[in-house]
Parts: C-alpha cells; structure tokens; sequence
C-alpha cells in the first residue's frame, strides 16, 4: 500500500526534495526556541554558546545532519560511492572506535 506513495523517493529528484526539506526543517527546529508541546514533562535541558539546547534543537540537529546527509549522498561528488566520502567514513569509524 504504502510502495506506491513511497517509489519517488528512489529516484535522484525524490531524494533532494526529501534532503532539502530534511535540512530545512531540521534548521528551523534547531533555530527557534523551545516550544511548550510537551509542557507535562520536564526535559533536561543546557546552555550552550548563549543558546539553550533541549530536545527540540536536538531533533532539529539530526533532522539537518540526515538531510545533508542524503543531499551529499545523492547530489554532490562526494556521494556514498565516491573516494572522498568513503575516506570520510574510514576516518569517522576510527575516531569513534578510539
């Protein structure tokens, strides 16, 4: 059911409309302040450069890092497939194993 809705996302187009409003919406979460959606709960948040982080902005941060994410990938020279990005993941997999 959902194949039908979901088969333009696999062609080049479909994925920098998906990065694009990704990294968009994942910069306007991070950009503005926190908004009172889950008033009930009380979640930990911490100063950072002047700005408060909380959940918000850090959804907001992922949201943007996918969408990049996907744009490179699908868009750019430094795609999944390239030397570039292949030396980037090499050296991300050893920093974080270190």
């Amino acid at each position: 059911m959902l194949a039908p809705l979901c088969d333009w996302t696999d062609s080049r187009n479909g994925q920098m409309i998906v990065g694009g409003i990704a990294l968009v919406a994942g910069a306007h979460l991070f950009l503005s302040s926190d908004s009172p959606v889950l008033g009930m709960i009380t979640l930990p948040s911490f100063s950072l450069f002047g700005k408060d982080i909380g959940a918000q902005q850090l959804l907001g941060l992922a949201a943007a890092l996918s969408g990049a994410c996907l744009l490179g990938s699908c868009c750019l020279s430094t795609g999944a497939k390239s030397n570039g990005s292949n030396s980037v993941n090499e050296f991300a997999a050893e920093f974080l194993s270190s």
